[in-house]
């Protein structure tokens, strides 16, 4: 599976892959759930070429400082890092 992160302007920030995920959850749910609290949406969520889940996740809030993005950002890979693996 995999993540785009993209900024408010749907910029590419980075890209998260994950070929084995620890959640029973649906990920469509645990992504979602994450990302709102953390100031991001589900843009996109659909199969890729090869049949793997892709998720486009974009921030929502455009007067984010650079500092206020960064952290929103890092905590998202963090919470989920811990979340799906």
């Amino acid at each position: 599976m995999k993540i785009s992160i993209e900024d408010y302007f749907g910029n590419e920030v980075l890209i998260l892959e994950y070929k084995q995920l620890k959640t029973t959850k649906p990920l469509g749910v645990v992504i979602e759930v994450v990302a709102v609290e953390l100031g991001y949406n589900v843009a996109d969520f659909y199969l890729d070429e090869d049949d793997n889940e892709y998720i486009r996740l974009q921030e929502v809030n455009v007067d984010n400082t650079e500092a206020d993005g960064r952290e929103n950002l890092i905590n998202l890979i963090k919470v989920l890092n811990e979340n799906l693996l």
